[in-house]
């Protein structure tokens, strides 16, 4: 588990609004994915969920006095974002019949991105323990939907020595995940 270099939510965001980036990045990190989807599932295209957290992280950097810390950080935020997609929909004459506001629904996408964001995170742990030629290999493949072909033209390399490299990579993976498992 990563250690936190603030104390609290509340220094945590009075740092990042006083300019630094590293709390800055933790902030965003903390609550961008979970806010989008929010603002998704209330607006109902992605673009106009992504206006709406903008406008929520200008809102939460001008207020961001008010943050008392009583509440966790991400409630906090996402009642901002709930007002603004509220704020907008109002703005933009929606019907409210058209949204469907059901908070158990969101709370659960919300821990069904929690999840996947962990998932996400122990595959890049993972990732991070292949040698740099099988890091490179499996991220192409895996994330941007390289074929070995299109890797070994991109890497200098024959297809063959690609496919060995993935084969590898795959292999290194299952004994990483298989390991972890165990030790639960």
């Amino acid at each position: 588990m990563k250690k936190r270099r603030w104390e609290n939510d509340k220094e945590l965001l009075a740092t990042a609004v006083g300019g630094n980036s590293l709390a800055t990045t933790e902030l965003l990190q903390m609550l961008s994915n979970d806010a989008i989807a929010l603002a998704w599932r209330l607006m109902g295209t992605m673009s106009d969920a992504e206006d709406v957290v903008q406008e929520s992280y200008l809102k939460l950097w001008k207020n961001y006095l008010h943050f008392q810390g009583e509440a966790k950080l991400k409630t906090y935020f996402y009642t901002i974002v709930q007002r603004q997609c509220f704020d907008q929909l109002k703005k933009n004459h929606k019907q409210w019949s058209q949204v469907d506001i059901d908070l158990d629904t969101i709370v659960s996408e919300v821990s069904l991105i929690d999840s996947k964001i962990e998932e996400t995170n122990k595959m890049k742990s993972a990732i991070h323990i292949l040698p740099p030629k099988q890091r490179i290999a499996i991220v192409m493949w895996a994330y941007y939907d390289n074929t070995s072909e299109e890797i070994a033209t991109k890497l200098e390399m024959n297809k063959n020595a690609v496919d060995q490299l993935l084969f590898r990579a795959k292999a290194n993976l299952k004994k990483y995940f298989e390991s972890e498992q165990n030790e639960r």
